[in-house]
């Protein structure tokens, strides 16, 4: 699965001309554009990742007070999975499964229609 900014990165690049062509018919390179479609590439990313940082504090603060979940979650994103949540939360599989199916049943009463930062 791709992310989004790697589909961002390739529509900015199919859309980007490479060269602009003078009256004479001699190409020349388009620094300009090239320069503008980076900077639209990183001010996208910048407020990509400004959304997902909304994001995540929204998602822990459905959580409060429930530390598993928020240890599981914040786990998530720094891609652990299996043996390490289960190392950081302290709890066993069955437990560490509980606690995850508590998660999503807690988010699809919440979010019915999928999350929409």
């Amino acid at each position: 699965m791709r992310s989004m900014a790697s589909h961002e990165r390739e529509r900015l690049a199919l859309a980007l001309p490479l060269h602009e062509v003078p009256s004479e018919g001699n190409p020349i390179p388009a620094a300009t554009s090239v320069a503008k479609a980076v900077d639209a590439v990183a001010i996208a990313e910048m407020e990509r990742t400004v959304r997902s940082a909304d994001s995540v504090e929204a998602i822990l603060a459905v959580f409060e007070g429930d530390e598993i979940a928020q240890l599981i979650l914040l786990g998530w994103l720094e891609n652990c999975h299996g043996k390490a949540l289960r190392d950081v939360t302290g709890l066993d599989q069955t437990g560490l499964d509980y606690a995850i199916r508590r998660i999503k049943t807690k988010m699809r009463k919440l979010y019915p229609n999928g999350w929409t930062p």
